[in-house]
């Protein structure tokens, strides 16, 4: 099961994610978490987090440099059919980056279980989120208090 989270900028999408990562022995992945200087790329496991967006005059831009690590994080990932894949969350910035996008989209094509969040204004940016195997639920004040436990038992089969 592959699911991505969608819905307005503080809504709790983060928040599902983290509850249901606390159900599942085994993680991988990524956060990001926008800072006034920029953006940070927050490896799961990883001690080192690195910048891949920086604030200018003119707005937020890409990081190379961090990027470049972002796709090497990704390139090494392993993941077995028990792992849950945590990717959150794509926004403008990671749309902008092919190689970045292609190795997105390559470990969410081989995981079995995904559970990622995507900015609502960034879905149609993403082809493979159109992929008939990935099922997107849109978060909002009504459905959020129930969507650990459902978005838990579904990533497990048992919906």
């Amino acid at each position: 099961m592959k699911i991505f989270l969608t819905g307005p900028k503080g809504v709790g999408k983060t928040t599902i994610v983290l509850k249901v990562m606390l159900s599942f022995d085994k993680v991988a992945g990524f956060f990001t978490k926008k800072l006034k200087s920029g953006v940070l790329f927050i490896p799961i496991g990883g001690r080192e987090k690195f910048l891949i967006g920086i604030m200018t005059k003119n707005g937020m831009v890409p990081c190379a440099k961090g990027f470049e690590k972002a796709v090497e994080f990704l390139e090494n990932l392993r993941l077995d059919g028990e792992t849950l894949l945590v990717i959150d969350e794509l926004g403008f910035l990671e749309r902008k980056i092919k190689p970045f996008l292609e190795n997105v989209e390559r470990i969410v094509s081989k995981a079995k279980k995904v559970l990622g969040v995507v900015r609502e204004d960034s879905l149609n940016f993403f082809p493979f989120l159109k992929d008939g195997s990935l099922t997107v639920i849109e978060v909002n004040h009504e459905n959020r208090g129930q969507l650990p436990e459902k978005v838990s038992k579904m990533l497990r089969g048992s919906v």
